[in-house]
């Protein structure tokens, strides 16, 4: 039986990406930096839950010889496309 409180979908590494899902919104439990993770990047199976993966989360920038600070999953994140390709961003919009 669930416990009480809201459920929660359960998707594998495969169903997130046939979603379009690309990237996993992570978070380091230390610094509190949000980090993507590329889903396709993942050395897992497919069949893989996506909250097994939280165990092998951690923070590059936190993280000292010895010691690996773990980061957490806050969800899945899609690919923004960008609508206008090929447009210069760099150079600023006329006033």
């Amino acid at each position: 039986m669930p416990s009480a409180g809201e459920t929660r979908a359960n998707p594998s590494v495969g169903m997130a990406l046939n979603a379009g899902y690309d990237f996993l919104e992570v978070k380091c439990n230390a610094c509190q930096r949000v980090s993507l993770v590329a889903l396709r990047a993942v050395a897992r199976p497919l069949k893989t839950p996506i909250w097994k993966l939280e165990a092998s989360l951690f923070c590059e920038p936190c993280s000292k010889p010895g010691w690996r600070e773990r980061a957490h999953i806050l969800g899945l994140a899609y690919a923004k496309p960008d609508p206008e390709p090929g447009r210069d961003r760099s150079a600023r919009e006329p006033e």
